[in-house]
């Protein structure tokens, strides 16, 4: 059997519009040995700030007067179909991996009371909420657990918050780089 590698967006991100997922050369070092696996959390947020990045140049290059030079028409919406685009990057991607996502809604009270209480993965600091995805993306994998044989799971993630929390699961190896 073979290990299971979950990638948080830190590790993943990619904001350029040739492929869907970044960090291409550890995903192809990890792909050789390990099961890829993405929270949705992690998916939604790289569709996310593709679909930014995306809509920024479209506006570039429509203020851009050249663009009339390949005579695009920029009221025509099929010509610039942004959400399209992204789904057939995501569609088109080389690595092959597994989504795995929160099932049980029941998770939402501890979710709460460690928003309320600033454990981690959230933020410790008064004046913050920054954390709900990664409590998403933690439950993800504790869930996630529960559903596979080993029961064992390697996470890659930078954020100190999100490892702290991680941290205190022995059958959770959390890897940094």
């Amino acid at each position: 059997m073979r290990e299971k590698v979950i990638f948080d967006t830190n590790i993943i991100r990619n904001a350029e519009a040739i492929n869907f997922l970044g960090g291409r050369n550890e995903l192809e070092r990890f792909a050789d040995v390990a099961d890829i696996v993405i929270p949705d959390i992690v998916i939604q947020e790289i569709k996310r700030q593709k679909r930014k990045n995306l809509q920024s140049n479209k506006q570039k290059f429509l203020v851009n007067p050249f663009h009339n030079l390949l005579e695009i028409d920029e009221t025509n919406t099929n010509a610039f179909n942004i959400d399209d685009y992204i789904e057939k990057l995501v569609k088109d991607e080389d690595f092959k991996y597994e989504v795995i996502d929160i099932k049980d809604n029941n998770v939402l009270p501890r979710i709460k009371e460690l928003a309320i209480n600033k454990k981690p993965p959230f933020e410790g600091k008064d004046g913050t909420d920054k954390g709900f995805k990664d409590a998403l993306l933690y439950f993800s994998v504790l869930e996630y657990l529960q559903e596979i044989p080993n029961k064992n799971v390697f996470v890659c993630v930078k954020d100190g918050r999100l490892k702290e929390a991680l941290d205190v699961h022995q059958n959770i190896i959390v890897v940094e780089s």
